[in-house]
């Protein structure tokens, strides 16, 4: 592989050469130097070919290793994705059944309760959209699932 270009760059030099300077002490040197010219040019150019392969390995290595931080990113948001698909659901199916328990005898603790379903609700679709969100807002969002969450437990342990 480095052999080609080497050569072609000695032969160039040995034959093109001695055309344009037809000196004898120039033509001797040249017969003279073929050796040490040929393994200075292979030298040089299988350093240049070295150099580009250890450049290019490294542009494939960066390359890959964006590839697997997206794959890994892209996976952490499907788990957690699927673990907020497979929670909603239960958690909005025991607060309206507990909403609903609470519409006969306290109507207006009800409505509260259905206000702050809502607003949680809205708030995990808008944390669905964003990537990032406050420390305040997290703090609000989940203060409002605890105050939810304390209330479906209350209701559901209350003696009947």
């Amino acid at each position: 592989m480095v052999r080609g270009p080497a050569a072609a760059c000695t032969a160039g030099a040995r034959y093109i050469l001695p055309f344009i300077n037809k000196d004898a002490v120039y033509a001797n040197f040249m017969a003279q130097s073929l050796v040490i010219r040929f393994f200075t040019d292979f030298l040089a150019v299988g350093w240049m070919a070295m150099i580009s392969m250890i450049w290019y390995s490294q542009i494939d290595q960066k390359e890959n290793e964006r590839r697997k931080a997206e794959a890994e990113q892209l996976a952490r948001d499907a788990e957690l994705y699927n673990l907020r698909q497979q929670l909603q659901p239960h958690f909005l199916f025991n607060s309206l059944n507990s909403i609903n328990a609470l519409i006969g005898f306290k109507p207006e603790e009800a409505r509260k309760m259905i206000h702050q379903l809502s607003d949680f609700l809205r708030g995990t679709l808008k944390k669905d959209d964003q990537l990032q969100v406050t420390l305040n807002e997290e703090l609000q969002h989940l203060n409002l699932y605890r105050r939810l969450k304390k209330f479906v437990l209350g209701i559901a342990l209350k003696p009947r």
